[in-house]
């Protein structure tokens, strides 16, 4: 073999082994904890609600700043040792010390953001842990503006947003109405008086102590299996606003109403499309379906999609007051 291809070999040995000791990454204990990342019990989460402007509010303040993207850093310190014999150069000794800063800058997502400010307000001692049915012991003495967690798997999720969700993801509208435009257009107009930032409320009714979850619908998961008949087991993270009763609160007929709720639904489901809010509710829609080949009539049709309604307005009456005692927890999230 050639000198020159001798003295070629070696050169591109020695790269070889700079780049490869550039790419070694010492994962010692210490180095690598703090690229852990933080799980709630189980794993990573499935939300059906996320409020991400509340999660950047509160994580601003815990922060004293804005918080735009964290930087995770670490040396790599690697000895390279390396001797290349080349003929016409003489022997050449090589020992270098590459320090190298390894950085990642991460765009921090909805749900990372969230585990972080809630790890920050655990740590902090600010977050009180309840369990529903100990009103008294748990929430009555607490002072309101308080972070609370607890678990629970008796939400009431709102009937009503069956139709909302239907018209807001077209494909569900479409398989509703297959042959008729203005049927969808009808569907759409009561979307539209809702509005595409529509507040709704979870209600949450145990021992007699009613908690109100007032939430943005929109934030809400599309995964439908979440909603529906509560959706199961839950942890609700969020910030205790009102609980009644309060001191002083005087002589009223309901401890609180949830106006806001109330006054965004009423109107637009006493005025929406008897069909949509029928085939958007399982047990009309079960009524209103032919059975062993028979039709249901346009009497008991009609009389199913009135019924309907009238049970959609008086859940929706029912899971926004609060008739006695009870609370208002703004939640920041409601996941498993």
């Amino acid at each position: 073999m050639s000198t020159w291809w001798k003295a070629t070999i070696g050169a591109l040995g020695f790269a070889f082994v700079v780049l490869l000791g550039l790419y070694v990454i010492d994962s010692g204990p210490e180095d690598s904890s703090a690229f852990q990342p933080v799980f709630p019990e189980g794993g990573p989460a499935e939300f059906l609600y996320l409020d991400t402007a509340r999660v950047a509010t509160y994580l601003a303040q815990v922060e004293g700043g804005k918080v735009e993207s964290e930087k995770l850093s670490r040396k790599l310190t690697q000895s390279l040792n390396t001797k290349v014999a080349v003929k016409e150069l003489g022997e050449l000794g090589a020992t270098q010390a590459t320090e190298l800063a390894a950085e990642r800058t991460l765009k921090p997502t909805a749900a990372s953001s969230f585990f972080a400010l809630q790890t920050r307000l655990m740590d902090a001692k600010v977050v009180k842990t309840i369990d529903p049915p100990e009103f008294e012991e748990d929430v009555e003495r607490l002072r309101e503006g308080k972070f609370v967690t607890f678990e629970t798997s008796a939400l009431q999720s709102p009937i009503y947003l069956n139709a909302y969700f239907a018209v807001l993801h077209a494909g569900t509208l479409a398989a509703i109405f297959p042959n008729s435009r203005d049927d969808r257009k009808r569907a759409e107009n009561f979307f539209e008086k809702v509005g595409p930032t529509a507040r709704a409320a979870f209600a949450l009714e145990q021992d007699g102590f009613v908690y109100l979850l007032p939430v943005t619908a929109p934030l809400l998961s599309s995964e439908r299996s979440l909603l529906k008949y509560g959706g199961g087991e839950f942890t609700v993270f969020g910030k205790l606003v009102r609980r009644f009763p309060e001191p002083m609160q005087g002589t009223r007929e309901l401890a609180y109403v949830d106006s806001a709720t109330q006054e965004t639904w009423e109107q637009a489901l006493r005025r929406a499309p008897g069909e949509l809010l029928c085939r958007t509710a399982p047990q009309c829609a079960a009524e209103i379906r032919e059975h062993g080949g028979e039709e249901v009539s346009d009497a008991e049709r009609a009389h199913a999609i009135k019924d309907n309604r009238r049970e959609i307005l008086g859940k929706l009456e029912e899971q926004t007051t609060i008739p006695d005692r009870g609370a208002v927890i703004l939640p920041i999230a409601i996941y498993k």
